[in-house]
């Protein structure tokens, strides 16, 4: 049976139907021509971030990284807190592109956790981010340097008090702020539970 796939013909209705229900080649092309349209395609932007946070039927990656592109190119600003959250994705490509469709967007709610990006493990994801804020990015040795640092501030602050794990409600004490539920096993950061990637410099280091 022939796979489905997206073109630049297609008629609207179709690439929402093929990126909603179509497997991942098919939703993966209708989210690239999607963005092709750019302000245009702004009824697609729910359709977008569903693929976006994996809600539609086929939540593979690919799918996901595309719909950030798109969601770029269309500037609609509905993506700007989706967006915000795939920062804290544990792969490069999703921070690296979600970095770079904020930008395109633009405005204070989108730039402002840039800044963070640019002290991101990833030499891509914070060259990303240093381009659009006109900054010089960081080097590794720095970066380790600064994240060590933000680390023992969060740990810290948190050492020694109570934190609640954001899956099963279980309430324990731990040494660090990075933990591990011992009820579920859930890795979360006590000082952002919902960012259990990246430890919040924000918070940390005052960036």
């Amino acid at each position: 049976m022939a796979r489905e796939s997206a073109n630049p013909s297609a008629s609207f209705d179709t690439l929402l139907d093929q990126l909603r229900t179509g497997d991942d080649i098919a939703a993966r092309a209708a989210a690239e021509t999607l963005g092709k349209l750019g302000p245009s395609a702004t009824l697609a932007v729910p359709d977008l971030i569903d693929a976006l946070e994996g809600r539609r039927r086929h939540g593979m990656p690919q799918v996901q990284l595309h719909a950030a592109v798109a969601l770029g190119r269309i500037g609609d600003r509905r993506a700007v807190a989706p967006l915000t959250k795939v920062l804290a994705s544990p792969a490069p490509a999703h921070r690296r592109e979600a970095v770079r469709a904020l930008g395109s967007i633009g405005g204070p709610d989108a730039v402002r956790p840039l800044g963070v990006m640019v002290w991101d493990e990833d030499r891509h994801v914070r060259a990303a981010a240093a381009k659009l804020l006109g900054v010089g990015a960081p080097d590794g040795k720095e970066v380790a340097a600064k994240r060590k640092g933000a680390l023992a501030v969060v740990d810290a602050a948190w050492r020694g008090k109570p934190r609640t794990c954001p899956a099963c409600g279980r309430t324990f004490v731990a040494q660090q702020s990075r933990c591990k539920c011992p009820d579920c096993l859930t890795e979360f950061f006590a000082s952002h539970p919902d960012n259990p990637h990246e430890f919040p410099f924000d918070l940390a280091a005052g960036l």
